[in-house]
């Protein structure tokens, strides 16, 4: 919801987001013309898979860049949720707090999805891959239950979980379902960020996050976690706590500060297929 006291700035903030995501994209533009031209230097399929993985990285990476600054714009609306429509679903009314509307924070979208013909080779799909290997920048990260996760190459955030206040997002194996509960439940950055690369994409629960690290240097995924400060699961602990990944001794914890709402933490999204 709009408040008329907050006008001035919102449009001052609308000028230095768009601001913002032109040089994100300009960034971005000459990031792919590095990688190009470094990636080429060889030939064959296996190079021009690679090609496609790292401009991959460099798209989601710059999208989720466009991200964190249009809900950090919403925040200063402010808006009680954030509506994740995509274009061609936005419907009527107001879209002051449409992540991906002109009128809202105008974050340019990106689908990132997964797609057979992003894998290299005919007889390659993404359920036959091995914990490890990916396609296009996405890598599968190994099986929860009966679900398979995939994950980005990096990081795509340092940030808070959200206010000090009981949600309900309290389950320890299912993130799809913590990340539903705190998107609904208002402004929770962690669950926005990863909920902004599709319905699909979420922020894992402690034990989904527990397969991740498990895998941590099982092929593409070497060296793509941070072995300093912790991690954000989207299992909350309390009003004022949540689980946190604490990365120096490899172990949970509840209690403060690590696990305090709102200090920040490494973020890393999941999907299931």
């Amino acid at each position: 919801m709009k408040q008329n006291n907050q006008v001035f700035y919102k449009e001052t903030a609308s000028g230095n987001v768009l601001f913002l995501i032109l040089i994100a994209v300009a960034l971005f533009a000459a990031l792919s013309i590095v990688i190009t031209e470094t990636t080429r230097s060889g030939s064959g399929a296996s190079n021009i898979s690679k090609e496609k993985d790292s401009l991959q990285n460099a798209r989601v990476q710059n999208f989720l860049t466009a991200v964190n600054v249009g809900l950090g714009k919403l925040s200063f609306v402010p808006c009680s949720t954030v509506d994740f429509s995509e274009p061609g679903s936005f419907g009527g009314g107001d879209k002051t707090c449409y992540l991906f509307h002109p009128e809202g924070a105008a974050v340019p979208y990106q689908d990132v999805d997964l797609q057979d013909n992003d894998c290299q080779g005919s007889d390659v799909t993404w359920t036959s891959l091995s914990v490890g290997q990916g396609c296009s920048g996405i890598i599968y990260a190994g099986t929860h239950g009966a679900n398979r996760l995939y994950t980005t190459g990096f990081d795509t955030s340092f940030g808070v979980y959200g206010p000090d206040v009981a949600t309900g997002a309290n389950s320890l194996s299912d993130g799809l379902s913590n990340t539903a509960t705190l998107v609904t439940s208002g402004l929770y950055p962690a669950a926005n960020i990863c909920r902004a690369l599709g319905a699909k994409w979420y922020l894992p629960s402690r034990d989904e996050f527990d397969v991740l690290w498990a895998n941590r240097n099982t092929g593409a995924l070497a060296d793509t976690f941070k072995e300093t400060n912790y991690y954000v699961s989207s299992s909350e602990a309390t009003a004022s706590t949540k689980y946190t990944f604490l990365v120096g001794s490899s172990s949970w914890t509840t209690a403060a500060p690590a696990a305090n709402k709102n200090n920040p933490g490494s973020i890393r999204c999941v999907r299931r297929d």
